[in-house]
């Protein structure tokens, strides 16, 4: 990580920094694949396919070198077809922090499917290897898949960017409601010890149950200023995998029966799987 840091010349980011820092010999470094434990417990280093150590490994493994997934569907006869995939990571950032997959299935020389796209992810356990390399797609058609697929998702990210950005609204709006219901209880209470010590002749009292109200109002003021800065709700999107997708009816001769599929089809669902 540190070479690879060090060529980017990226010394602005902090979060590859103090992995760095956290992984140096002799250290303990705590790190977990799963969100939930990224939320919990902060001081844990969250691995993410956009990691620095991941992005690193990366850099050290030719293109050439890295598998491609060729999977064969059986499939209706309208869907039919040879395409190309792609796989896109949508990183959230609002009220609520979040990694969502976005796959996208682009039929060769043609538009997106949204049905297939909907149903790849689900559709990888029942995947075979599309073996027939003569029949995938040309680099060409790849790059014209590509620029519609960056198209597609881009759409698909405003549209949920304007779902996400609603629902976040909600959680606020009744987050803003709690704290100013909550504070008004609290000013109730202080104003009416208030009156009494004033009553009373207690000045000392009056004025520390003036001063709570004042601090209340003023937290109040900064975490509605808060909330009023989470209101915007960001998507980022970034390419995960890809390969090529063969839809057609049962063959038996095209899968490889018989033998563990270790090719680069199971590799590829698994890695989406992790």
């Amino acid at each position: 990580m540190r070479l690879h840091l060090t060529r980017l010349g990226d010394q602005q980011n902090r979060r590859a920094w103090r992995a760095v820092m956290a992984a140096e010999p002799g250290t303990t470094w705590p790190v977990t694949f799963r969100a939930d434990i990224a939320t919990r417990h902060r001081s844990v280093d969250f691995v993410t396919p956009t990691h620095p150590i991941v992005t690193a490994l990366l850099e050290d493994i030719a293109v050439a070198d890295r598998p491609v997934a060729a999977l064969r569907l059986e499939g209706e006869s309208a869907a039919q077809g040879s395409y190309v995939f792609f796989v896109y990571l949508l990183q959230i950032h609002g009220a609520r922090q979040g990694f969502e997959l976005a796959p996208v299935v682009v039929q060769t020389d043609g538009p997106v499917e949204p049905r297939l796209s909907e149903e790849l992810l689900t559709a990888l356990d029942r995947a075979t290897t599309w073996t027939d390399q003569l029949a995938y797609p040309s680099d060409a058609q790849v790059e014209r898949a590509h620029a519609r697929a960056d198209e597609w998702v881009a759409g698909f990210a405003a549209d949920r960017q304007s779902q996400l950005r609603r629902a976040n609204d909600q959680i606020l709006d009744r987050r803003a409601a709690s704290l100013v219901e909550s504070t008004q209880r609290m000013v109730d209470r202080q104003t009416e010890l208030a009156d009494e010590a004033r009553r009373k002749g207690q000045d000392s009292i009056v004025r520390m149950r003036e001063g709570r109200i004042a601090r209340g109002r003023a937290n109040l003021a900064a975490k509605l200023a808060e909330i009023e800065r989470q209101r915007e709700v960001d998507i980022g999107r970034e390419l995960l995998a890809g390969g090529f997708l063969l839809v057609d009816r049962s063959d038996p001769s095209n899968a490889r029966p018989g033998s563990p599929r270790t090719d680069s089809s199971t590799l590829a669902k698994n890695s989406l799987a992790d």
